[in-house]
């Protein structure tokens, strides 16, 4: 709700005491929704290290306890707060674990949410791409990969 609020430091202060307190129980969930609003309150603070690694810790916990849900929505907040620090290819491995992650998902929001921030990250991999000179190009099609990625999406709104 802080967050929501704009409070961004009060909402830091208080995930943060919420993991340390977490920590010591054994409800893996609580721990991995405590740890993305502490991620998420860091990077609006701009503290973009120390949120991308409570968002990272976020996912791991929530994978370890084997809540996929939680550990998506962990990997689709870590994109949609810091996905213009991350390198090329680390956007698309973000974006492919959390495809992973919720692949199941039957919440059409998270779906959307999904689906918006593969189309932001393709974007933006568009924008920046750095192509490699020992690659051999000549076989591959952008406008074919974009459209493999959004027939998945497509593919996973219509289950």
């Amino acid at each position: 709700m802080l967050l929501a609020e704009g409070r961004v430091v009060e909402a830091e202060r208080v995930a943060r005491r919420a993991v340390q307190i977490l920590e010591s129980g054994d409800a893996a969930w609580v721990i991995a929704e405590a740890l993305t609003a502490h991620g998420t309150a860091l990077a609006r603070l701009r503290y973009s290290a120390e949120a991308r690694s409570a968002f990272e810790r976020a996912i791991s916990v929530a994978e370890q306890a084997g809540d996929t849900q939680r550990a998506g929505l962990a990997a689709l907040a870590l994109v949609e707060e810091l996905g213009g620090d991350l390198t090329n290819d680390e956007l698309c491995s973000v974006i492919d674990a959390a495809k992973g992650f919720l692949s199941e998902s039957r919440d059409i929001a998270t779906v959307r949410r999904l689906a918006l921030n593969a189309g932001n990250g393709l974007a933006v991999v568009r924008k920046h791409l750095e192509l490699p000179r020992s690659v051999d190009w000549t076989k591959f099609s952008f406008p074919d990969a974009v459209r493999r990625y959004e027939a998945h999406f497509i593919t996973l709104a219509l289950k």
